[in-house]
Parts: structure tokens; C-alpha cells; sequence
């Protein structure tokens, strides 16, 4: 599930999300210098994007960043483990609006906890399941380290503004049908480019790019 997560959340989850504390939605948006393809890499193998380090921010820390209500869920499709994701419906960042998802990374038996004692399961149109998280294991998610980013720009990407903006990627490999899939492994950078879908550009620390590509890469 990238970016197809559903509008409806878990409200009550929502809800105390609200009570951490962030800036509010009054406050100025994120400096020019951390556009989406800014990508900062650290010399301990992490990076820096959107003012969060993949693989040690938390939701915390993402929420002081970018602000309170967002909404969070469970996801399970097809070939693919449960995932556990978090998602701002609209962000500004470096003057892009879109919509951003973190991908949390709880240990298992927290997984399995939360799966446990979700209220309900839906199944989506993509065929992938749906799992709200329950109310009460709300002040669990803002301690959990978020693994990887993923930006959904409002705007279509073309090939000429990934390549402008990125460079050359290391690799290009099929992404579905009409979308191509670019990769920045240096950078810890993946960009899909779609005719027909979402485009999007998922970050995750460039030493940590085998997971990105993995849980990433579309199933056969």
C-alpha cells in the first residue's frame, strides 16, 4: 500500500494524536533547503530529509515537524507482510504540497498486539486489508521509529523534472503497467513515475536501501 490509503481514518486514533505537541498549522512552511530532492547523506550511512532521519526520528518527531492529526492504520496486501503506516493528507514542504506517509517500524510483537485489538478489518479496492488502530493504542505510535517517507506531490513528475531534479539514476526497473520505478540508492531515494497513477518518491536511509526496494517494488 503506497498511495492508495484511504481518506477515512480511525478518528479517535486522530484525536490523541492531537494531544502531542507540534506547530500548528499557522506556522511558516519548511526552509527552501529541504525540497524533496535535497537529500542530506550522513557519513554513519543515514540521511536527512524534510528535517527527519530515517531509521531514528520517530512519529514524534515527525509530528513536531510537521504538525498534529494525522491519522494511522495497518495495511496487508498481497506477497506483503502487515505494515503499519502513518499519513499527513496534505504537507508543504520546500513549497511542494502533497500528501506524506511514514512507515513505522513497531517491533513484531507490537504489530501483533495492535493487529489483535484493532476493531475491525476492511478490504480495499486494491485488495490490500485495512486495520484501524484501536483508541487505546494511540500513545503507543509516537514513539515508534519511522523506517521510511513517502511523498505523494500533488503535482505529476515527468521524466524530464525527476532527472532535472534527481539526476541519473542508478537503475530503472518496471513499476506496473505505464509507471517506471527510478533508483537512488546513494541517496536512499526510489521515484515512481506513473502515466496513469500516483506518482511518488520514497526516502529511506541509504543503508537501508534493500528494504526500500523490497517492500517498495510492485508484486507480481
Amino acid at each position: 500500500m503506497r498511495w492508495s490509503v484511504p481518506a477515512a481514518a480511525a478518528v479517535m486514533v486522530a484525536g490523541l494524536l492531537w494531544l502531542y505537541r507540534g506547530p500548528g498549522p499557522d506556522q511558516p512552511t519548511p526552509p527552501a533547503g529541504e525540497r524533496p530532492w535535497e537529500v542530506q547523506v550522513l557519513a554513519d550511512g543515514t540521511s536527512r530529509v524534510f528535517g527527519l532521519t530515517p531509521g531514528r526520528s520517530t512519529l514524534a518527531d515527525a509530528m513536531g515537524r510537521f504538525g498534529k492529526g494525522l491519522e494511522a492504520a495497518m495495511f496487508e496486501s498481497r506477497g506483503r507482510p502487515l505494515a503499519l503506516e502513518a499519513y499527513y493528507s496534505e504537507v508543504v514542504v520546500g513549497g511542494i504540497t502533497g500528501r506524506l506517509i511514514l512507515s513505522l517500524a513497531p517491533s513484531p510483537a507490537v504489530l501483533q498486539g495492535l493487529r489483535e485489538r484493532s476493531p475491525g478489518a476492511k478490504r480495499l479496492g486494491t485488495g490490500a486489508i485495512r486495520y484501524p488502530i484501536d483508541f487505546r493504542d494511540a500513545e503507543v505510535l509516537p514513539s515508534l521509529t519511522v523506517r521510511g517517507l513517502t511523498l505523494v506531490p500533488s503535482a505529476n513528475l515527468d521524466e524530464a523534472t525527476v532527472q532535472a531534479r534527481f539526476g541519473d539514476p542508478v537503475e530503472r526497473i518496471p513499476a506496473g503497467e505505464g509507471a517506471s520505478r527510478w533508483l537512488y540508492p546513494d541517496r536512499g531515494v526510489a521515484v515512481t513515475i506513473s502515466e496513469q497513477g500516483k506518482d511518488l518518491i520514497d526516502y529511506a536511509a541509504p543503508s537501508d536501501f534493500a528494504w526500500l526496494r523490497e517492500v517498495y517494488a510492485t508484486p507480481e
